[in-house]
């Protein structure tokens, strides 16, 4: 009776973590809306968002219910734009068919793709 209790709670452990490995996998948990605090790269609109950064522009992204969003900010104005659906998968990150990766590690993100690289911080 006493192995058999030890055997269970052994079985117990390794079953939870497992549990735990499985639900770290991936790139984490992108819903919610991020500063875009740097960008590296060219081409595909890299260029053009270290441009506008480069003016004192804010740029939100928003991941909410399969949808994404920017927000541009510049001297008071505003727009957001429709980037499209998103889905991940894993480490993989598909903005309206633009397929890269992403991580999330505590309140930064950080998306990749074949242009470059773009740091956000959770907002």
């Amino acid at each position: 009776m006493k192995n058999r209790k030890k055997v269970l709670g052994l079985i117990l452990v390794v079953l939870a973590a497992a549990l735990l490995l499985a639900a770290c996998s991936g790139g984490g948990k992108i819903e919610g809306t991020w500063k875009v605090k740097s960008v590296t790269g060219s081409g595909a609109g890299y260029d053009d968002f270290k441009q506008v950064l480069g003016m004192g522009a804010e740029l939100e992204m928003t991941f909410k219910d399969g949808k994404a969003t920017m927000k541009v900010s510049l001297a008071g104005e505003s727009q957001t734009i429709d980037l499209g659906s998103y889905k991940t998968s894993g480490d993989k990150l598909t903005i309206n068919g633009d397929d890269g990766t992403y991580k999330v590690d505590g309140d930064t993100l950080t998306i990749k793709d074949s242009g470059g690289t773009m740091t956000l911080v959770k907002k």
